[in-house]
């Protein structure tokens, strides 16, 4: 994915996931395109391999100019640096992020280890927003049609608290509050009226030009491969999160 910033124009900005090999290399294919550096016309593993290696050499020369990587969903650090004692250490995907010093390279990830695996020291740690940066994301995500219902603190107030100031969530119900043309309040109701329907809501596939096309945008698949990621690591920890999942009495 390829864009460049109004208030950088000179820069160009490369967005990849990195929740598993396959989009990773996906993601390198369509930046080789993108660069001009792909004319091959078979998919053997050889021609993965220069392609990654075209994509890192065009970024890293000094003359292609600025540039910023973000290398998304980077979770599971096997991805990039391959299962301990899988074989050579040579088609690390690692070893194909470019190195230059007029790029920077930005790595999302919902853990600590790959954090500190792939950042060291420069790590820094997202929690919920805080009110007026919920607020924010919702007015930038509502159409201008339902920004007035901004106007109604106590009505915001509820919305955010029963989502939890999760940036996802508030994008994913702004979004089906503008392509169902309903309320705030409604979709407090709806949500409130069964867990059912709340999970439905936190399901529901809208379309974001933010991020991947081709994939589910819904916090329920977030969470499903945060918890993924939990049951690979902890798997005791993922069995009490199940058996407190289902002794809870709460549906909120």
């Amino acid at each position: 994915m390829y864009r460049t910033r109004k208030h950088q124009p000179a820069r160009a900005v490369f967005w990849i996931s990195a929740d598993s090999r396959q989009s990773f290399e996906q993601g390198y294919q369509d930046i080789a395109k993108l660069l001009g550096v792909s004319n091959f016309t078979n998919e053997g593993d050889d021609d993965k391999r220069d392609i990654k290696q075209r994509v890192k050499a065009k970024l890293s020369d000094e003359s292609f100019g600025q540039w910023l990587l973000v290398v998304d969903n980077a979770d599971d650090t096997d991805v990039l640096f391959g299962r301990a004692g899988a074989g050579s250490s040579t088609d690390q995907l690692i070893n194909y992020l470019p190195l230059s010093s007029k790029g920077s390279i930005l790595f999302t990830t919902r853990t600590r280890l790959a954090a500190i695996k792939l950042a060291g020291s420069n790590v820094i740690a997202l929690g919920e927003l805080d009110k007026v940066e919920a607020v924010e994301v919702l007015e930038t995500r509502l159409l201008e049609v339902h920004r007035h219902q901004l106007q109604d603190q106590k009505i915001v107030d509820e919305f955010l608290d029963m989502l939890f100031f999760l940036a996802l969530a508030v994008v994913q119900a702004a979004a089906y509050i503008n392509m169902n043309d309903t309320s705030i309040s409604d979709y407090i109701a709806h949500y409130r009226s069964s867990e059912k329907y709340a999970i439905e809501l936190l399901s529901e596939e809208f379309e974001d030009q933010g991020r991947y096309q081709n994939r589910r945008n819904a916090i329920a698949t977030t969470w499903f491969i945060s918890f993924e990621q939990i049951q690979k690591h902890n798997a005791i920890a993922a069995d009490y999160l199940s058996f407190m999942a289902c002794t809870a009495n709460n549906g909120a």
